[in-house]
């Protein structure tokens, strides 16, 4: 990767960061200009059309990036998140049991899992499945699935319980507008007061996923 590529891709990391997705497209539109045939752009696409769930675009960014990388993982995973935008269940499954067989350690595979039980209907499933992602999470992990992932174990409980378990109305409403670390971190104070869930539970470290990677 040469460093204007690598300067390209932090900046579209950054606005990423800021919500500004389609900032950020705009910039990768131009730099595949340049650079037609680097996979990471694409694949940068793919994300931010996911963030605005613009599936059908996504999915057709990733695509060329797959057509490129066949067994980039993070780029299999993409493509199940893109199908999932559109709901299309069955492909996204084919998608994540694609990415599982070429690397069954992968978080972001298991995350994408859950999202397909959580669009079935399998709460629990999805809960049982967020807690075990938390409970290999190292607690110095630089990985992203700590804090979405724990989001997502509190929405399916949400949706299970029809309220954040021990959570009051109040309390509730209080989220509305606030920054999801900070209803993250609610969560995990909630999660740490019950033996159940403390027993399996690390806590969390708030970063984003980068374009700035190697391709396989």
């Amino acid at each position: 990767m040469t460093r204007e590529l690598e300067a390209i891709c932090e900046e579209v990391d950054e606005l990423m960061e800021l919500d500004m997705d389609n900032e950020a497209i705009v910039l990768l539109r131009a730099a595949i200009h340049s650079y037609p045939d680097e996979p990471i752009l694409y694949e940068g696409m793919g994300d931010a059309f996911v963030n605005l769930k613009m599936g059908k675009e996504a999915y057709n960014a990733y695509m060329v990036a797959h057509m490129m990388c066949p067994e980039d993982v993070d780029v299999i995973v993409g493509l199940a998140n893109a199908c999932l935008t559109m709901g299309h269940l069955g492909e996204a499954e084919r998608y994540i049991d694609l990415a599982d067989t070429l690397d069954p350690e992968n978080a972001d595979t298991r995350l994408s899992r859950g999202y397909l039980y959580e669009a079935r209907g399998w709460n629990q499933d999805a809960s049982q499945l967020y807690a075990e992602i938390l409970k290999r999470t190292p607690r110095t992990s630089s990985s992203a699935p700590g804090m979405d992932t724990l989001l997502n174990c509190g929405e399916c409980m949400t949706k299970r319980c029809g309220r954040f378990p021990g959570m009051s109305t109040p309390a509730r409403r209080t989220c509305i507008g606030r920054s999801s670390w900070v209803i993250a971190m609610d969560l995990w104070a909630w999660l740490m007061s019950h033996t159940r869930y403390s027993k399996i539970l690390h806590r969390p470290t708030r970063t984003t996923p980068g374009l700035v990677r190697t391709m396989h």
